[in-house]
């Protein structure tokens, strides 16, 4: 038991114990800091997977509302060369501003029936 405790007051022990703890405290603070970046990186991969979904159902409806779009100016050029469709277009215009003015305008209404 006495040449142990001798061994343990030798410099060269004492030190060789103090550097294997630094290197124990070290190789803790590695351990835990990769666990850090592999955790952070799954985050960052499921982010990036949401967003690119997301991305995927933008461009989706994008496509959706140009090709709704198109069909609805196909129609409307349509429509315009038909002259009853014009006509019916404008009594809707005179509808909607007679409507309007009734609503807005107080002495619209007595006036518009005299």
């Amino acid at each position: 038991m006495q040449e142990f405790l001798n061994v343990l007051k030798q410099p060269f022990t004492l030190g060789l114990l103090l550097g294997l703890l630094f290197f124990a405290v070290a190789t803790y603070h590695l351990a835990r800091a990769k666990l850090d970046l592999a955790r952070f990186r799954r985050h960052l991969s499921d982010k990036l997977e949401l967003e690119a979904k997301n991305l995927q159902d933008l461009r989706q409806e994008k496509e959706r509302l140009a090709a709704e779009n198109e069909n609805l100016r196909i129609k409307s050029a349509q429509s315009n060369g038909d002259p009853h469709q014009n006509l019916q277009r404008e009594l809707e215009l005179l509808a909607r501003a007679e409507r309007h003015m009734n609503l807005n305008a107080p002495g619209f209404a007595g006036a518009w029936e005299t």
